[in-house]
């Protein structure tokens, strides 16, 4: 909210845009990045699913198969 009320009004270079466009996908690297030193089986499967599915699909379906992927293979292997 703040940065907006800081920004409006304002244009934007075309680099600063490009890297306002980029937020979200750091964001969501930030958040994926510690399965990448998880010891469990199930996290580095769904991790290899979900860097699959970003190689060929948006943010959004990559994030939805991520998230489900994560999840099926918890509840497969945990036992």
């Amino acid at each position: 909210m703040v940065g907006y009320l800081a920004l409006r009004g304002r244009s934007l270079s075309p680099r600063m845009l490009a890297v306002l466009e980029n937020v979200p996908a750091c964001v969501l690297i930030s958040v994926i990045a510690p399965a990448f030193v998880a010891d469990k089986p199930a996290d580095l499967l769904a991790l290899g699913i979900t860097l699959l599915a970003a190689c060929r699909l948006g943010m959004l379906p990559t994030v939805l198969i991520g998230i489900a992927a994560s999840g099926l293979l918890r509840q497969l292997l945990a036992s």
